[in-house]
């Protein structure tokens, strides 16, 4: 049973036809969440290198 339960699941979130509204917010959400942590990453090593040099290490 709980096989048929996690199958019936991964098709459903695989091609998306019951909810779709909600399932294509919570992607984007997802991909503008992931965006901005590479930007804040990227920032971050910039502020990091910098003052690596600044400091002398």
């Amino acid at each position: 049973m709980n096989m048929v339960l996690i199958a019936r699941k991964y098709s459903v979130a695989a091609s998306i036809p019951t909810e779709p509204d909600k399932y294509h917010r919570f992607i984007v959400v997802n991909v503008r969440l992931c965006l901005l942590i590479i930007q804040m990453r990227k920032q971050w090593n910039l502020v990091a290198n910098w003052s690596q040099l600044t400091s002398g290490y």
